[in-house]
């Protein structure tokens, strides 16, 4: 088959024979190589599917901890409720605190100025005395 001028009925039927043959040996390796990469790709649909399940589930599980919108924003209102209670309970606590310091100052400065009072009523009745004693005595020497 070097020289055109050596075809013959036989050598195209040689040649076209050999194409068939070769022709499906192409087929046949294409038709592996494809069945391979159906294969492959079966397996790789069939491992993401598998890693999605997964992932789901593990969404799953995590959902369950996570607590609903509606109890968190009521936890909250509950915890800024109970909040401003102990701001109120505190500053009527102070303000009581306050109002009994107050009275407690009063009573001292109450008590303060009656003692005042009351050494300034001694110190006269002294000094009454004291002045009495002074012209009593002098009286009291001459007789």
């Amino acid at each position: 088959m070097s020289d055109s001028s050596e075809w013959t009925v036989g050598t195209l039927k040689q040649m076209v024979d050999q194409r068939f043959i070769d022709l499906e040996a192409r087929t046949r390796d294409a038709k592996h190589s494809m069945e391979r990469a159906e294969d492959a790709a079966r397996a790789t649909r069939e491992y993401t599917e598998v890693k999605n399940n997964e992932f789901r589930a593990q969404l799953g599980d995590q959902a369950q901890t996570f607590m609903p919108r509606a109890e968190a924003d009521q936890r909250y209102a509950t915890t800024l409720q109970s909040i401003a209670e102990l701001r109120g309970g505190h500053q009527k606590s102070l303000d009581d605190l306050r109002d009994v310091t107050r009275r407690a100052v009063d009573e001292l400065r109450s008590s303060f100025q009656k003692a005042q009072d009351e050494v300034r009523r001694l110190v006269y009745i002294a000094t009454g005395i004291a002045l009495a004693a002074a012209v009593a005595i002098p009286l009291l020497i001459r007789h």
